[in-house]
C-alpha cells in the first residue's frame, strides 16, 4: 500500500513538473480561462498517463516501461503545439528535452547506486521498496534543480537560421534520449549483468558532453547568426535611408518646378483677367486643376518617418508603373524609426519586385496601416500571375547574389517577435497578403 502511495505521489510531482516548466517556458494564450484550463487539464492528463502503465502486481511493469515514456512524451508535445506559444521546432523539441534531462538523472543514479552499493537493479528499477524511494525522490529533486536552472538561462535564446540548423538542433535531445533508452534496454536484456554497468555509466557520460558542447556550440552559431541579421537590418535601413534622401530631392525639385509653373499661370491668368479674356481665364484654371490633380502628391502624416519611407515607395513605385494605394489610420509612433523604416521598406519592396516581373495591367499593390484592440496591423497585397506560395513557398528572392537580398522576411519575423506580433501570409483568388501585426506598448 505504500509502494502504490509512494509511485501514485511521485507520478503526480512528475506531472507538476513537466507541465509547469513548459508553462513558464513559453508564452500562453491571452485567454485566462483557456490558459489555466489547459494548464490543469495536461496535468491530470500527464498523471493519469504515469499511473497508467506503472503497476502489475506489486512491481514496476519494465516491459510497458518504454511504452509509457512515449506517451508522457507525446502528451507534453501536443501540450506545447495546441496550448502554448513560441518557434513551433521549439515546442516540439522542449518537451522531448525536460524528459530527456528526467531520463538521464534517473538512469544515472540508478547505475551509480547498483555500482556503489552492489545492491541488483532489479530493487530499484522494479521492486517498491525504500532503495527505490530514495533514488525517486534524488531523481526528481535534481530533476526539477536542473529544469529550474534552464528557466534561467532561458533568456540565451536559440536563433537558427535555415533547415539544416534547426535539424541540427532538433536531433540533439532526441538522439541523446534514444541513447538513454537503448541503454536501458540493453542493461534490461541483459538481465542486469553488472559487467556492462561500467559501459552504461561511459556512454551516459559520453553523450552528456557531446550534448553539451554541441549546445554550447549552437549558442554560438545563434549569435553570429544575430549579428548577422543585425548587420543585414542595419545595411538595408542604411540604404532605405539614402533612397529617401534621394527621393526626398526628387521631390523639392517637383515641387520648386511646380511652384514656377503656378507663378506663371497665374501671372498669366490675371493678364487675361485684366484683358477681360474671361473664356481664355477658365480654359487656363481648367488645364492647371487638371495638372494637379495628376500630378504626384506626397504622402503626409505627423510622422516623418513614416512620410519619408511610404514616399520612396510610391516613388518606386511610380518608376515601375504600379498602381500602389495607400491607406493610412495608424501613424506608427510606438515603433521606433529603424523599424518603421525596415517594416514598410521590406513589404513594399517584396510587392514591388515581384509586380515589376508581370504585366503592366496586373501592376496593382495596396498598403494598409490600421488599428485593431492593441495590435497594429500593416499589410501589403498585391495581384499575382498564378499561385506565388506554391511555386515559392519561402518566397525566396529572384535576385542575383541570394545572400545580399531576399532577408525581408527574417527581417520582418524578427521584429514581430521583438514587438509580441505575428507575421502572417495569405494568398487567394490571385492576390497575395503579407501582413506585420504588432503589439501597441
Amino acid at each position: 500500500m505504500i509502494g502504490i502511495a509512494v509511485e501514485l505521489l511521485t507520478n503526480l510531482f512528475q506531472a507538476f513538473m513537466f507541465s509547469t516548466f513548459l508553462y513558464l517556458y513559453f508564452d500562453k494564450p491571452q485567454n485566462k480561462l483557456k490558459r489555466r484550463l489547459s494548464y490543469w487539464g495536461y496535468v491530470t492528463i500527464l498523471f493519469v498517463a504515469c499511473s497508467l502503465f506503472t503497476f502489475t502486481g506489486d512491481h514496476i511493469n519494465l516491459s510497458t516501461f518504454y511504452l509509457d515514456s512515449l506517451l508522457c512524451i507525446s502528451i507534453l508535445v501536443s501540450y506545447c503545439v495546441i496550448f502554448l506559444k513560441g518557434k513551433l521546432y521549439m515546442r516540439i523539441i522542449i518537451p522531448i528535452f525536460s524528459f530527456g534531462i528526467n531520463a538521464f538523472v534517473s538512469y544515472t543514479t540508478s547505475y551509480l547506486m547498483v555500482f556503489f552499493t552492489g545492491y541488483s537493479a532489479e530493487e530499484f528499477f522494479t521492486v517498491s521498496t525504500y532503495s527505490r524511494y530514495t533514488i525517486l525522490v534524488t531523481v526528481n529533486v535534481v530533476t526539477a534543480l536542473l529544469l529550474w536552472l534552464v528557466l534561467k538561462l532561458k533568456p540565451a535564446k536559440i536563433q537558427l537560421l535555415g533547415l539544416f540548423e534547426v535539424f541540427a538542433f532538433a536531433s540533439i535531445p532526441i538522439l541523446c534520449t534514444v541513447i538513454l533508452y537503448c541503454c536501458m534496454f540493453i542493461y534490461q536484456s541483459s538481465d542486469f549483468k553488472g559487467n556492462i554497468l561500467i559501459y552504461l555509466m561511459i556512454c551516459c557520460l559520453c553523450m552528456l558532453i557531446i550534448g553539451v558542447l554541441i549546445y554550447f556550440l549552437l549558442i554560438r552559431l545563434s549569435k553570429a547568426n544575430a549579428a548577422k541579421t543585425k548587420l543585414l537590418l542595419i545595411s538595408q535601413r542604411s540604404k532605405l535611408y539614402e533612397e529617401s534622401i534621394l527621393a526626398t530631392n526628387r521631390q523639392i525639385e517637383k515641387v520648386s518646378n511646380e511652384k514656377h509653373d503656378i507663378k506663371n499661370k497665374i501671372s498669366t491668368l490675371q493678364k487675361l483677367i485684366e484683358n477681360r479674356s474671361y473664356d481664355d481665364a477658365v480654359k487656363l484654371c481648367r488645364e492647371t486643376t487638371t495638372a494637379l490633380t495628376s500630378a504626384y502628391t506626397p504622402i503626409c502624416t505627423d510622422n516623418p518617418t513614416l512620410n519619408a519611407i511610404v514616399n520612396v515607395e510610391l516613388e518606386k513605385a511610380a518608376t515601375n508603373h504600379i498602381d500602389l494605394t495607400i491607406d493610412i489610420s495608424n501613424t506608427l509612433h510606438f515603433l521606433n524609426s529603424a523599424d518603421t523604416v525596415s517594416v514598410i521598406g521590406n513589404l513594399c519592396d517584396n510587392a514591388i519586385e515581384y509586380l515589376s516581373q508581370i504585366p503592366v495591367a496586373d501592376r496593382r499593390m495596396v498598403l494598409k496601416i490600421k488599428t485593431h484592440l492593441n495590435f497594429c496591423i500593416i499589410s501589403c497585397q498585391n495581384k499575382t500571375n498564378g499561385q506565388v506560395l506554391k511555386s515559392n513557398p519561402y518566397l525566396l528572392t529572384s535576385k542575383s547574389e541570394p545572400d545580399e537580398h531576399g532577408k525581408g522576411l527574417s527581417i520582418l519575423r524578427k521584429i514581430t517577435t521583438e514587438h509580441d506580433g505575428d507575421l502572417i501570409i495569405k494568398e487567394n483568388d490571385n492576390h497575395i497578403s503579407v501582413s506585420v501585426i504588432l503589439r501597441i506598448k
